[in-house]
């Protein structure tokens, strides 16, 4: 088994002083648990063992995971419209009442330039659009 780490050494010497544990103690634990007298003589997993005995050791924190969000694309590249937000934008368009006959594809017009949304940020924004519209007059 590899040796005890310098990480783990600190470990058990930082909980040894928050406990105010005395050095007399600490080599009766190290001398009744693992027949030795320094912990720089243990293996890793009895060094972890002591760690875990030991009220107050630091511990290790867990890695904070990024929240994943969108990525970048490289310049020049899009990523087109999904059928799931072109449906969405379908049956939000339904559900509002257009004052105008064109509707939608008027709007688009407008809104775009073309009745035709192509990449996913053009698709993106005619929903967040879509929303405030339905927002407003509900």
């Amino acid at each position: 088994m590899p040796p005890i780490t310098r990480s783990q050494v600190r470990a058990i010497h930082v909980a040894l002083r928050r406990q105010g544990i005395e050095d007399a103690d600490y080599r009766a634990l190290l001398l009744d648990g693992w027949g030795v007298s320094s912990c720089k003589d243990l293996d890793r997993r009895q060094a972890h063992e002591l760690i875990r005995r030991l009220p107050g050791a630091p511990t290790r924190r867990p890695r904070q995971r990024e929240t994943p969000g969108p990525r970048r694309l490289p310049a020049g590249v899009v990523r087109m419209a999904t059928r799931p937000q072109l449906d969405l934008i379908r049956d939000l368009s339904r559900e509002i009442e257009w004052s105008t006959p064109a509707g939608l594809e008027g709007w688009l017009k407008r809104t775009f330039g073309s009745a035709r949304l192509s990449t996913s940020a053009q698709a993106r924004r005619a929903i967040e659009g879509l929303l405030a519209i339905r927002r407003r007059r509900t």
